[in-house]
């Protein structure tokens, strides 16, 4: 590999120069019988001639600068904390997402340092949960490539939070971190029994923090079955107006961070010092056999 790999199609032309060189050598050479009175002058040999290209290559080669990549496994920690946000992209949303986006897009730039995932859902209530929601982006310090993934997100279909709330559940557990779940949806759901019951045991294995952020009508807020499930599993639920929403944001940056095991570190370095070496060594040769010659 290398770093400026052009300047390799200067080698040909060198090699020309040195075959080139070395015919007009001999022509001159033949020509210096009379000159100097029977003397002869040899053309360059296989090793000399070969040693030449060599000089002239080496240089282009030294300019390209060869690159050793270096893969290593480094393990470390890092304190971060760890973020489902649950969008609910559903048909009530047509009006609402573009705040909800708003409201996530802040959040993820207030908290550079940690990994965020994103997960939605729609749909109806299903005994598989996954039919509903979708891991859109995993936990990551991505979160450019996160943000441009909630930027394609389109509302359609119906509204099922405890799908959402079960796959993001889920995902916490896989990367065996506790973290929070921050759903933010307008709407009710109906609820499955058995999907809420796997829900309920999920957020007793993670001990994640679950927030709901609602940003529907509050009349419609405060009479929510829904709110009620989810404060019944230790969550807080909010509003959208904005000092519950600075009260939100104030709980959740209250979490402590937890510690993960980092990660796949890439070294690459230029290599050359060598190539100074191959050359220095072409030439004294070159200029050994030249005094070879002469004797």
């Amino acid at each position: 590999m290398f770093e400026q790999p052009l300047f390799l199609a200067f080698i040909p032309v060198a090699i020309v120069l040195v075959l080139l060189l070395d015919r007009q050598k001999t022509n001159v050479g033949v020509s210096s019988l009379v000159l100097y009175n029977g003397a002869t002058t040899l053309p360059l040999g296989a090793v000399q001639k070969f040693l030449l290209i060599l000089v002239a290559a080496t240089p282009f080669i030294i300019w390209a600068t060869p690159l050793e990549v270096r893969r290593e496994i480094v393990t470390s920690t890092r304190e971060v904390r760890d973020f489902v946000i649950d969008l609910d992209d559903s048909g009530s949303m047509m009006t609402q997402m573009e705040i909800a986006k708003e409201v996530i897009s802040k959040f993820v730039e207030a908290n550079p340092n940690d990994r965020i995932a994103l997960v939605t859902f729609e749909g109806v209530n299903d005994p598989d949960p996954r039919k509903s929601a979708y891991l859109e982006w995993p936990l990551s310090l991505d979160h450019e490539a996160l943000l441009a993934r909630l930027k394609a997100i389109e509302p359609g279909g119906g509204t099922n939070l405890e799908a959402g709330l079960y796959v993001a559940l889920e995902h916490l557990a896989a990367n065996q971190s506790s973290g929070a779940v921050i759903i933010i949806s307008d709407g009710e759901s109906a609820v499955d029994k058995e999907v809420w019951a796997k829900v309920a045991q999920l957020a007793k294995e993670t001990r994640a923090r679950i927030y709901w952020i609602w940003v529907g009508q509050s009349t419609n807020f405060e009479s929510s079955a829904f709110k009620d499930l989810v404060e019944s599993i230790g969550g807080k639920t909010y509003g959208i107006s904005p000092t519950e929403l600075e009260s939100a944001f104030a709980a959740i940056s209250a979490l402590e961070p937890g510690e993960i095991i980092y990660k796949e570190v890439v070294f690459t370095s230029a290599h050359y010092g060598f190539l100074f070496a191959l050359l220095i060594i072409a030439i004294l040769a070159v200029v050994l056999i030249e005094s070879v010659k002469e004797v």
